[in-house]
């Protein structure tokens, strides 16, 4: 499957803000433009991808080339015609495109949700004509954006700045490489907006609506903060618990947001928020459990940041996922380790161990019952669908840590270590319980 991208402009409106380099360049969170727009291509099984070029090229493949992206083959196109327009771009990518082809148009200047290029490739599979527009752009920000309105049948009927409409292309097109023949023969068009509506008059085209995917013009430095904090809100998911959801991603967020900038791995900070559960560990040992619940929580805090930078560099892996689980388990052994021995000095030792015994049992079973439910069932554990009234129980990692972080913080560690020991339990039974009685798989 072919993608064009169009990559020749200057960006002038960028350029006291970018010092004059072309905008799909321009970083955020860590990634330029293009190369994030690349990552999202691998992902969605694009292997062929037509950059037309025009102002400062060379930087543009040099900044590509220090990338390795496998599985996608780049052919670049120097549109020596660029400040003509994007007419002259297209023009200049359509040799690379056979006549009954259907590609993926989209601009290099634009940030994109990864699930909308999905949706765009599996309708350029279908061979439809498409372009995506979204109805939900700020009254401030309609002026001098490119507008479409449709006819009933959801077709494009007009194209154009000056339309009275709040239905604003995007930026991705699906078309067919028989547009070169209005290109040959309409010389005078200098936008690819007056191309595309000449084409649609010719081939009706659908007007798809990106629904809850987002999208960012960039046009100004406000467009950068947005487009910023659209991919950092897109990590919060309904799979994950209570606490993290609510209180962990508040502040995580804020540490990717100014990390992602650097080379940091995400498993070294898997590996950092190892050492702080290490750390939580010892301070309850050594009868501090004030900073012992502070750096339980700080460490759950971290954990959530390892996969939030694997998910906006796109760095995931299997590895980092197992790596992550392991290094998690050892934590978890270790703060409650420290939580025994700094309960010994209050409570019976038989007690203690029985309660220590049952809460590391509890936390393993947190994670073995749903990891061994995918492995089993071919599905991901569903906590939501699940797990019934009991998803509500801060059993999982992220409320196991804010119970102790409480315990620590007003000093009632056996007691934390006492509803450790019966949440997690009880949940992990209500799994072998229950569960398989719900399995529609």
């Amino acid at each position: 499957m072919k993608a064009v991208v169009l990559a020749a402009g200057k960006g002038s409106r960028m350029g006291k803000h970018f010092g004059r380099k072309p905008k799909c360049l321009l970083p955020i969170l860590g990634l330029s433009l293009i190369e994030r727009l690349l990552h999202i291509f691998q992902e969605n099984g694009i292997n062929e991808v037509i950059i037309v070029t025009g102002y400062q090229s060379e930087l543009i493949q040099q900044k590509i080339a220090s990338k390795q992206i496998p599985g996608i083959n780049i052919i670049y196109i120097k549109n020596e015609d660029w400040e003509k327009g994007n007419e002259s771009s297209l023009e200049a990518a359509l040799t690379e495109i056979d006549r009954d082809e259907y590609f993926l148009l989209v601009m290099s200047d634009h940030l994109y949700d990864p699930h909308l290029i999905k949706e765009a490739v599996e309708k350029v599979q279908q061979k439809q004509l498409i372009i995506f527009y979204d109805d939900s752009v700020a009254r401030n920000e309609l002026e001098g954006a490119l507008k479409i309105t449709v006819d009933t049948a959801g077709k494009i009927f007009d194209i154009g700045k000056q339309l009275d409409s709040n239905l604003v292309d995007c930026g991705i097109m699906i078309l067919k490489g028989d547009i070169k023949e209005l290109c040959e023969n309409s010389k005078d068009m200098k936008e690819l907006s007056e191309l595309v509506k000449f084409y649609s008059i010719k081939h009706s085209i659908t007007a798809c609506k990106v629904g809850s995917s987002y999208w960012q013009d960039i046009d100004t430095y406000e467009n950068v903060h947005s487009a910023r904090n659209k991919i950092l809100r897109s990590l919060i998911t309904q799979k994950e618990g209570f606490i993290s959801r609510n209180f962990n991603r508040h502040i995580s967020l804020k540490l990717t947001s100014y990390i992602a900038s650097f080379n940091i791995k995400p498993n070294s900070i898997s590996f950092i928020s190892f050492l702080i559960s290490v750390l939580s560990g010892a301070l309850f040992f050594y009868k501090n459990p004030l900073w012992a619940g502070i750096a339980a929580q700080l460490s759950s805090i971290i954990d959530g940041v390892d996969g939030e930078i694997a998910r906006v560099k796109f760095l995931s892996s299997r590895y980092g996922g197992y790596f992550d689980s392991i290094l998690d388990r050892y934590g978890d052994v270790s703060i409650i380790t420290g939580m025994a021995f700094y309960s010994l000095s209050a409570e019976r030792y038989e007690a203690v161990l029985i309660i220590a015994v049952m809460a590391m049992v509890g936390s393993f079973m947190s994670m073995i019952s749903k990891e061994k439910f995918h492995s089993e069932y071919g599905a991901p554990y569903l906590q939501r669908m699940y797990d019934g009234w009991t998803q509500y129980l801060p059993s999982s990692r992220d409320g196991r840590l804010f119970i102790i972080f409480l315990g620590g913080v007003f000093n009632q560690v056996f007691p934390a270590l006492v509803i450790l020991a019966l949440l997690t339990n009880f949940q992990a039974l209500y799994r072998l319980m229950y569960t398989v009685k719900k399995i529609k798989v």
